[in-house]
């Protein structure tokens, strides 16, 4: 049984969640919390979070700072995309613009799901004199300005001086995706594509260049429905 905690004042926040989880067929335990999120909210697998209606996430980001319990998934709902920026830096986290529809919040669920399964790969990576050491997993984008190259992580950015198109075949090609002569995404963190961005986890906006641009679509295109079928029945 999948345990999951709905933090929220606004019972439509609450009845769609309990909608989706209905439609995919996942024998969940869901419960509704009106407090503000406390320790308690380590007893559960997931936490979707309303902050539209001011439920605070201070004392879990702090407990998740220090590394303290093991960390539940959450799901952020959101009227200010900036809210979701700063909580991403901290928490593992999908956020999901409010107001939404049930699909948005299924396939954010899903994804959050799946998104412990990109490949381990450790990648060895050059930073001036010293080698450093960062795993695909915790890769979110690259950037490439110039000769330099920044390593967007969960926890924190490199940079080193190399080829973006060198870095590229290090990775897992089924996990990366170029939709730009400067960016690489992981596509797990891809929240949604629209006609010429990429809107990663945390509200982060890259552009897709022209170039990229068919391929990307039928790429995620392929990706997104490849998530929502393997998930599709879990129990």
């Amino acid at each position: 049984m999948y345990k999951m905690a709905v933090y929220t004042s606004d019972a439509k926040i609450y009845q769609l969640v309990e909608q989706v989880m209905s439609e995919i067929g996942m024998r969940v335990d869901i419960e509704i919390q009106v407090s503000h999120l406390d320790e308690e909210a380590f007893d559960y697998q997931m936490i979707f979070v309303d902050t539209t209606s001011e439920l605070g996430l201070g004392p879990i980001q702090k407990c998740i700072g220090q590394g303290e319990g093991l960390c539940p998934k959450v799901i952020v709902f959101t009227k200010d995309r900036k809210i979701s920026i700063d909580v991403a830096k901290l928490l593992p986290v999908g956020y999901i613009q409010w107001p939404c529809d049930a699909e948005q919040i299924r396939f954010s669920f899903i994804q959050s799901l799946r998104i412990n399964v990109v490949q381990d790969k450790i990648l060895k990576l050059r930073q001036n004199r010293r080698i450093r050491w960062l795993l695909a997993s915790q890769l979110i984008y690259i950037h490439s300005d110039r000769r330099k190259v920044i390593y967007h992580a969960k926890n924190g950015e490199i940079v080193c001086y190399a080829k973006l198109s060198a870095i590229y075949r290090q990775l897992p090609p089924e996990d990366f995706l170029v939709i730009h002569k400067s960016f690489v995404v992981n596509i797990w963190y891809i929240q949604s594509i629209e006609h010429e961005k990429v809107v990663l986890s945390g509200g982060i906006e890259l552009p897709i260049s022209a170039t990229y641009r068919r391929f990307v679509h039928v790429v995620w295109n392929r990706q997104r429905q490849l998530l929502i079928e393997s998930t599709s029945g879990s129990s």
